[in-house]
């Protein structure tokens, strides 16, 4: 998981690294720009939810999610106003 984030650290750094100066000295015009930062912002995305893969290391830190049963009995108690 570690390496995960740390590639997707190096991605956007290495991307601001070469975007900025373009865009500063005019090399490139808005709609490039922003073309390329939405680019950008959707391979760190694709790249994040590799994360959902990788097992946890421990799994006493690892979030455990509601099951359905659970989740719905969850939303209808609070629909009726049961707490």
């Amino acid at each position: 998981a570690k390496s995960l984030i740390l590639q997707n650290f190096t991605l956007a750094a290495v991307y601001n690294l070469i975007a900025i100066p373009i865009a500063v000295f005019g090399f490139a015009s808005p709609l490039v720009a922003a073309i390329a930062m939405s680019s950008s912002s959707l391979v760190v995305s694709l790249n994040a939810l590799r994360l959902r893969r990788v097992a946890p290391t421990h799994v006493a830190d690892a979030p455990t999610p509601l099951s359905r049963s659970t989740a719905g009995n969850l939303h209808s108690a609070s629909k009726h106003g049961v707490a």
